[in-house]
């Protein structure tokens, strides 16, 4: 596979953005569609891949321990790992999902797996 954006062998400009500044290297930008976040949340490109942030611009993380839309975080470790709550008139929007943590508390999930964010 070549692209007309590439001028020599080893050369992979063809399959993202580039915004080349000063002598460093070419700045790669995934090419796709745009994600589908409700408004609560962003994704941002990093050097390493994509980043999930909340309204506060934190990380939110998800826990192998908690089951398809059940959050096994109580405690100490809800503390510690603070869930991300919906507000009442939150609506799910595509893999993001929102479920009933405990009595009228809604937590968000992504892929059915509670979202939280770090205390820390």
């Amino acid at each position: 596979y070549t692209s007309v954006l590439d001028s020599q062998p080893g050369d992979v400009f063809g399959a993202s953005t580039r915004d080349i500044v000063g002598d460093g290297p070419a700045e790669r930008m995934p090419v796709g569609p745009a994600t589908s976040v409700p408004p609560q949340f962003a994704v941002i490109t990093t050097a390493k891949g994509r980043l999930v942030l909340n309204e506060a611009n934190f990380s939110i993380y998800t826990s192998d321990r908690d089951g398809p839309e059940k959050s096994n975080c109580l405690g100490t470790c809800a503390r510690t790992w603070i869930p991300v709550t919906a507000a009442a008139a939150a609506q799910p929007q595509g893999e993001w999902t929102i479920f009933e943590r405990s009595p009228g508390v809604r937590q968000w999930a992504f892929r059915k797996k509670p979202v939280y964010t770090y205390s820390k």
